[in-house]
């Protein structure tokens, strides 16, 4: 093989990876956008969604750890009852990690402003792909 056609697929391999890797942090993006927006629309349910839905999920707080969707669902409801205890959402990521074609990491940012209350942090989470569908497996938030 001549090193014309060598440099020719390498080329065509590294550009192929950059797209793999827009893809999927469109993906992951897109998926963070509807938890926001539905966080912010009171939506609990839509909000969820986007974690996994069986009991491999883990969530970690600043004061507990939750298993499965069950947990996180309860721990939300306790905690935002109405709409208007949940405030206004808004993340950034700030890092996404490919783990595989399967799984990646995303370090971000979150604020929560509720009327003059303003809080921050960081979180990570591990995401898997199910059926084409990027879902949360692991979340560490601490607040």
């Amino acid at each position: 093989m001549n090193i014309k056609r060598i440099v020719g697929i390498l080329c065509l391999l590294l550009s192929a990876s950059s797209f793999a890797d827009d893809s999927v942090d469109e993906a992951i993006i897109a998926q963070l956008r509807i938890q926001q927006d539905a966080w912010n629309n009171g939506d609990l349910n839509v909000f969820l969604s986007i974690y996994a839905r069986d009991e491999g999920l883990m969530v970690v707080g600043s004061d507990v750890i939750l298993t499965g969707i069950t947990e996180v669902r309860e721990r939300y409801e306790t905690a935002y009852d109405t709409s208007e205890s949940m405030g206004q959402l808004e993340f950034e990521l700030n890092n996404l990690y490919l783990i595989d074609d399967n799984h990646a990491w995303v370090l971000g940012s979150w604020k929560l402003t509720d009327g003059d209350a303003e809080s921050t942090g960081f979180f990570t989470t591990l995401w898997q792909k199910n059926d084409g569908v990027w879902l949360i497996i692991r979340d560490h938030t601490p607040s």
